[in-house]
């Protein structure tokens, strides 16, 4: 009950919606205490109610009714036609009497003149257990909820036109892995419609398109809580039989319902791009396969051009030594112009190759630049005056940090080139400090090259347009290829600067080192002549082509020398053994016929003659293999046509150089009559050359046949340097040295190998090889590794010193280099790992001279002992 005071103040007449207490029979009446209750909860809504009696005459009113439709007490007791509502609602009286007679409530949405939309419900209400009294009619805005309800339509329509624009087929799945939202593109791709897709499984959803085996480990993976998939890779047959490849992904999605997962699952057809691939690495190996015909063509031709060259260039210096008659002797010179051009062309492809195999290691040090300009200044001079050119070369104190070779061969190439490419005018070889570097240039005053080849007269078979105006200016274009290659392995840098109608200056900026030569030599006075070491004894020849072998013995008579000849390896042994003859040094074609190769025929000459016999290795063989195997060898070797001047120079050093030191900047070792050097080798011909030579070096030498007798022979105290063949019949190298260390030997131990597999190696090292050498075992560097390993088992700290250098200097690698290194000491050539890693081969070169200069390696060996140190 309400207190008696408020019933006092109530208005009388106030309009209200009652409670009504009905009688039957009789019409209701309001309760007033209950009236003004409910009418006071009514008023603070935002809703208009009007209360109708069964005739639909009003009753009361509350809420917003006398604001929205200015109703008042008056008009209490009209009926609901009679009642002026501002609202466009034609069905209110059909409504307020179907409520009446249906005993259920009817909404309706209408619209006010003014743009207000509101919810109308005609419900009707009961007086007790009495049937309904009369009808509740309510109005509540609902404008803000129709705005809301359109923007939200809006955004999913622009949702789904978003979605719809994405060419890729999209699902939605929920945690059963039903779907319950697909895109249009994947009705249209799959030829479904959503009747058949949602609610289904994704394999069913698509008359079984993806109903196939790889789809079941992706569901699979989801069904386990995967919360992202990326890219599983599936096959697909649709309905017109083509077979697509899709690349599927999963995200879950967060909060998109209530109480479960939901994963967005993405298609994407790869077909195209699978394809694309499968055609690349097609082309990618069939340019493979002819850059290796390329490669195989090369080889063989080169070969055969350099065998008549070597043959002529011989004759022609024998010929020119006997010639007094001076027209004849021009001749003789005109002839010898031509035969340098040809071998000019051949040396560069030998030189191409040879940076493609990657057997060319660069030998820094540092030299007076002087002395380099000395010798091309005397060597270029009659070229340069025959051109009709004035020569000129400005001498320097510096001293550079280089390769003198390989910077020789660069300056001779830059020199040759403006020679060939200067009709008239002069050319200049000079060099100025730059900062810590010096600048080398080559001037001349040729036609110049435009802006536009520029950037291209580096590359291969490039002459520039320039050279087919000139009619003197033969080669094949790979001179400055060469040029700048050599730098990118050098680590220097090369600038062109030139003008049309003016000249150009090549220049290449090279390292100064910390100190300069005293004074430079006066120009074109060159160093003091030497005397040529005197030639004597007997020298084996080996060589296939009857002119050039005929050719060499006839070299080899004008020099001093007592020759032997002989076609094949097999032929050697032959005259060995039956002429009991002993050769003082060899010189050996490297592609002999027969069986057995120049290298393998140094070995079994230098068996039975059971020494080291000095030999020297001429080669017209330019593949990659033979590159490889004659520079891994040790050997002094000269590619064809060789020069007589280059192969007297190399058969003096033969014949008068001490064998080289084995370490760096010292002198052998000496050898302690307390170290043993046990050589297990089961080709007794080598086993009996090495144990020669290392007593020669003063070594005690015990050698065996098999690791078993070693094993069995070996004291348990034995100090010394184990050299073991990796393939021994019975227990294999590798076992020998698992043995020494369960023994606890203390040996130091190097692993002779036959193949050069870099896998042999680590599996050497790790079973405790101190370092390993490749066969053909040269002896000086036999020598050097036995240094080394006994250096390392006499200090222990050192060889732990040089693993944390190497490790620390790997680790300043870039990803990039220290992926070129895996590669380089698993024996891939530039062009290999180039094609592997979808890069340039100048790339791989330049990665590659980093690499070696930033570990301090002269060579591959060096480079892959410090990369086995490090592992």
């Amino acid at each position: 009950r309400r207190p008696a005071a408020r019933d006092r103040d109530r208005t009388p007449g106030k309009p209200g919606l009652l409670v009504i207490r009905g009688v039957p029979g009789e019409t209701a009446q309001p309760d007033d205490g209950a009236a003004d209750d409910l009418a006071d909860i009514l008023n603070a809504t935002q809703t208009a109610f009007l209360i109708l009696d069964r005739g639909l005459r009003l009753l009361f009113l509350a809420g917003n009714a006398s604001r929205w439709f200015a109703l008042t007490a008056a008009d209490i007791g009209r009926g609901l036609a009679e009642l002026a509502l501002p609202v466009a609602d034609p069905a209110l009286v059909e409504d307020a009497r179907a409520a009446l007679a249906t005993s259920r409530p009817i909404r309706s949405e209408i619209r006010t003149k003014d743009g207000t939309w509101l919810m109308r419900v005609a419900a009707p209400y009961r007086a007790g257990a009495e049937p309904a009294g009369g009808v509740l009619v309510a109005f509540t805005d609902i404008t803000a909820l129709k705005a809301t309800d359109a923007a939200t339509r809006q955004a999913k329509l622009y949702a789904e036109s978003i979605i719809d624009a994405i060419r890729e087929p999209l699902v939605v799945l929920d945690e059963n892995m039903d779907i319950v939202f697909a895109s249009r593109s994947f009705y249209r791709f799959l030829d479904t419609s959503p009747r058949q897709a949602l609610g289904h499984r994704l394999g069913d959803s698509d008359g079984h398109h993806l109903d196939v085996p790889a789809l079941a480990p992706f569901i699979e993976r989801l069904r386990a809580g995967a919360r992202r998939i990326d890219e599983h890779r599936m096959e697909i047959e649709l309905t017109q039989g083509e077979r697509h490849t899709m690349l599927l992904s999963a995200r879950e999605i967060a909060g998109l319902t209530e109480g479960g997962r939901n994963i967005l699952v993405t298609m994407e057809d790869v077909t195209h791009m699978v394809e694309v691939q499968r055609a690349t690495e097609l082309a990618r190996q069939r340019a493979e396969q002819a850059s290796l015909a390329k490669t195989r063509f090369l080889a063989a031709a080169s070969h055969d051009l350099r065998q008549p060259l070597q043959t002529l260039r011989l004759l022609r210096t024998l010929l020119a030594e006997r010639v007094t008659d001076p027209e004849t002797r021009r001749l003789v010179d005109s002839s010898g112009q031509a035969l340098r051009i040809v071998s000019d062309m051949l040396d560069s492809i030998l030189d191409i190759n040879r940076l493609d195999s990657g057997v060319i290691h660069p030998q820094i040090t540092a030299f007076p630049i002087n002395d380099l300009f000395r010798r091309l200044r005397a060597e270029l001079m009659l070229q340069v005056e025959a051109a009709g050119l004035d020569w000129r070369v400005v001498p320097s104190s510096a001293m550079v940090t280089s390769d003198p070779r390989l910077l020789e061969r660069m300056l001779r190439n830059l020199l040759s080139n403006a020679i060939k490419y200067t009709p008239r005018g002069r050319i200049l070889l000079g060099c100025r400090r730059r900062g810590g570097n010096l600048s080398i240039e080559v001037w001349d005053t040729g036609p110049g090259i435009p802006q536009s080849e520029q950037r291209t007269i580096f590359r291969e078979f490039n002459q520039g347009a320039g050279a087919s105006r000139l009619a003197h200016a033969p080669g094949l274009g790979l001179g400055l290829s060469i040029v700048q290659r050599l730098a990118e392995r050098l680590g220097h840098r090369v600038d062109l600067a030139s003008r049309v109608g003016h000249g150009s200056v090549f220049s290449i900026e090279v390292p100064l080192a910390e100190h300069t030569a005293s004074a430079p030599a006066a120009p074109g006075r060159g160093p003091p002549p030497t005397r040529p070491l005197p030639l004597q004894g007997v020298v084996l020849i080996l060589e296939n082509d009857p002119h050039v072998r005929e050719a060499l013995a006839m070299f080899a008579v004008s020099r001093g020398l007592d020759p032997v000849t002989a076609a094949s390896g097999e032929d050697a042994l032959a005259l060995i053994a039956a002429q009991d003859l002993a050769p003082d040094m060899l010189i050996v074609d490297h592609s002999l016929s027969g069986a057995v190769d120049g290298l393998a025929a140094i070995r079994r000459l230098r068996a039975a003659a059971g020494r080291d016999i000095p030999a020297l290795v001429l080669t017209g063989d330019v593949s990659t293999a033979s590159l490889r195997a004659i520079t891994a060898s040790g050997l002094p070797h000269l590619a064809k046509p060789v020069s007589a001047e280059a192969l007297r120079e190399a058969l003096e050093t033969l014949a008068g150089s001490p064998a080289p030191a084995t370490q760096a900047g010292g002198a052998a070792p000496s050898p302690s009559e307390h170290v043993t050097i046990f050589v297990v080798e089961d080709n007794a011909d080598l086993r009996r050359t090495l144990r020669t030579f290392l007593e020669a070096k003063g070594y005690r030498v015990e050698d065996f046949a098999t690791g078993e007798a070693f094993l069995e022979a070996l004291p348990d105290a034995a100090v010394g340097c184990a050299v073991l063949d990796f393939r021994l019949p019975g227990m294999d190298g590798i076992e020998v040295l698992r043995r020494l260390a369960a023994r606890g030997s203390r040996l130091c131990a190097i692993m002779v190998t036959g193949s050069g597999d870099v896998s042999t190696a680590v599996e050497a090292m790790k079973a405790g090889a101190v370092d390993f050498v490749q066969k053909p075992v040269s002896g000086n560097k036999l020598v050097a590794s036995i240094a080394r390993a006994m250096e390392s088992a006499a200090d222990p700290q050192s060889r732990e010193n040089e693993m944390l250098a190497a490790s620390r200097e790997l680790t300043r690698l870039t990803p990039r280099q220290r992926e070129i290194l895996d590669l380089v000491v698993a024996g891939r050539a530039n062009k290999e790992i180039a094609v592997r890693l979808g890069i340039n081969q100048r790339t791989v070169e330049s990665h590659r001279a980093v690499v070696m200069k930033k570990l301090g390696a002269r060579s591959i060996a060096e480079l892959m002992r410090q990369v086995l140190a490090a592992r």
